[in-house]
């Protein structure tokens, strides 16, 4: 299940992201790590949540819906794919062979389960999204780009029922690159000899990207 990380049917890609969300948190125990916060870096691990909500209720005794309010409230996701297709999700048939007992552990109907997936309860002909596991269940939700942030609140508009796609909590920021192995050398010896030797140590300061925007206005007329 692990030897690539793409590849292989539906059912192979549902156990790798089962072990990812379900087995990454019981490992996280296991090694005794107690993170306060958990960021879901893609839906692809948006079973952890499920996971920690059943944990929550049985170590501090409550019921789902308090569970599932603690769990919300340390939740981070990111999404990082613009197209609807991109998202993974699964068919109900083959939902039911790995969670079928998950119902009887929050106390809830099978349907109430699938929802957690839908859009809506009654879109009982969707398929389980993992996307939508992991916004339903993640206080604040993300794209990479203030474009992809503006995709991302068109393409789950219809979760927040009676607002305006721009009104949704749906934010972004902007990913960044490990310079010394993105940027070609070419361009590194050129930002050495504009920017200076300090540039490394203080990519984060604006005024060397003032800069880039010159020579890029430079090249551009070169």
């Amino acid at each position: 299940m692990t030897a690539t990380l793409y590849g292989g049917d539906q059912e192979n890609r549902l156990k790798q992201e089962m072990l990812l969300g379900i087995g990454g948190l019981r490992m996280l125990k296991l090694l005794g790590e107690e993170p306060t916060l958990f960021h879901l870096n893609e839906g692809h691990a948006a079973f952890v949540n499920l996971e920690r909500i059943y944990q929550t209720m049985q170590e501090k005794h409550v019921n789902m819906s308090v569970a599932i309010e603690l769990v919300r409230s340390s939740s981070l996701y990111t999404t990082h794919t613009p197209v609807p297709a991109g998202h993974d999700s699964f068919y109900e048939d083959l939902m039911r062979i790995y969670f079928a007992t998950y119902p009887d552990r929050f106390n809830i109907s099978w349907e109430t389960f699938m929802g957690f997936g839908r859009q809506r309860d009654d879109c009982t002909n969707d398929k389980f999204s993992m996307s939508i596991l992991a916004c339903h269940f993640s206080q604040e939700v993300n794209g990479v780009s203030r474009i992809h942030g503006r995709v991302s609140q068109d393409m789950f508009a219809n979760l927040y029922e009676g607002r305006f796609a721009a009104e949704s909590h749906i934010g972004y920021v902007t990913n960044g690159v490990h310079y010394p192995t993105w940027a070609h050398k070419r361009w590194q010896a050129l930002h050495r000899q504009v920017f200076g030797s300090a540039f490394l140590q203080d990519q984060s300061n604006p005024a060397y990207w003032q800069k880039q925007r010159h020579l890029e206005s430079q090249t551009r007329t070169s």
